[in-house]
């Protein structure tokens, strides 16, 4: 449950407590796609660099291939939910300029960027474990 900033009584539904929820939902939204961005990319530079310096001739390489692919998708879905935000947003605003209601268009595109949200953080656990299996079989023998 979030915390009322300071002087914000939670039970008045004042507008500026619904203003700080946005906000902080805005923020730890942006933290997400942020910290999925850096860590997939990270994590496929990374394995680059093990390649080439602890497992220069790999074996079972489904594991690495499968982790690089994950990866990857995992940053095409971050950009993806990025460009349907940018969206939804727009919409919004045009709706709101408008005094519209299209909050079924704005739902369904707030339903594809919370599932391409979901699914870059799938795509990236997968991998992490991909890689890890990676990482085990080759390191196994040595």
């Amino acid at each position: 449950m979030a915390i009322p900033p300071s002087g914000v009584d939670p039970s008045d539904q004042s507008d500026s407590f619904r203003a700080h929820l946005i906000a902080a939902d805005q923020t730890a939204s942006r933290d997400y796609d942020k910290a999925l961005l850096t860590l997939s990319a990270g994590s496929l530079g990374v394995s680059i660099a093990f390649i080439h310096t602890v497992a220069p001739h790999p074996k079972d390489i489904f594991w690495l291939g499968l982790a690089w692919g994950l990866f990857a998708a995992s940053l095409v879905f971050v950009v993806s939910s990025l460009l349907t935000s940018q969206r939804e947003l727009r919409k919004a605003i045009t709706a709101y300029d408008n005094q519209t209601d299209e909050s079924p268009a704005v739902a369904a595109t707030s339903s594809a960027t919370a599932k391409l949200n979901f699914w870059a953080g799938m795509a990236f656990l997968v991998g992490v474990v991909a890689l890890v299996v990676f990482a085990f079989l080759n390191l196994r023998g040595k």
